[in-house]
């Protein structure tokens, strides 16, 4: 074999090489897209609880250990009659020891920021839906629009939690998202006092009014 004969197959196969590298690598990058084309910046969370004047389970934002997150990808801002939870499906997001939150597996923002959105919606603490049979939540794949949660007070009051919901952060495509929980359930203590000696009463039915809602 001469030297030019070796050049030339030299260059066929740098040439193969070359093309095998392209196409590869043009593999890669259509592996790599997916249904919600994302940049390189991890999606980051904490919460806020407001200081509330009655007394509660989390009366401040180092009580809260755990969030349940919801959240919608769209392609614009979010459509009440189409979005679905397609990006995040209760999602666990836990406090760390040195305070900063963290889930798995971890979700990035939009690569496109003028157009594509996500929005979320959060509640506390976090409840797996399959283990709790007070906790229901919508379908991931047929439900449209705001997340449905349907909690049942447990009538044991040792099992009752203080549940929390967060303000809707909507339409975002960076930064830091920063849920502001707030109380949805009232604790009530009844205490009867009877005017006379009678003993063995009972009480039938009692109603609240005036109760003024405080946000």
């Amino acid at each position: 074999m001469n030297r030019k004969t070796e050049s030339i197959r030299v260059k066929q196969l740098y040439g193969i090489f070359l093309a095998a590298t392209l196409l590869l690598g043009a593999c890669t990058q259509e592996e790599g897209t997916n249904e919600f084309p994302q940049e390189n910046i991890p999606i980051s969370f904490s919460g806020n609880v407001p200081v509330m004047r009655s007394v509660k389970e989390y009366t401040t934002t180092s009580d809260l250990e755990t969030i349940g997150v919801f959240a919608y990808f769209t392609h614009g801002n979010f459509n009440e009659d189409a979005a679905t939870p397609n990006f995040m499906y209760n999602q666990l997001v836990g406090k760390q020891t040195d305070g900063t939150w963290s889930y798995s597996p971890v979700k990035f923002w939009p690569d496109n920021s003028t157009t594509d959105k996500i929005s979320f919606f959060a509640y506390a603490p976090y409840i797996n839906e399959t283990a709790s049979s007070n906790f229901f939540v919508q379908d991931k794949e047929s439900s449209n629009g705001f997340p449905m949660l349907s909690y049942t007070v447990p009538t044991a009051e040792n099992k009752q939690i203080d549940f929390l919901a967060a303000t809707p952060v909507m339409n975002q495509n960076n930064g830091n998202v920063s849920f502001k929980l707030r109380h949805t359930l009232t604790k009530i203590n009844v205490y009867v006092k009877s005017n006379d000696d009678t003993e063995e009463k009972s009480v039938t039915f009692f109603s609240i009014t005036g109760i003024k809602a405080e946000y």
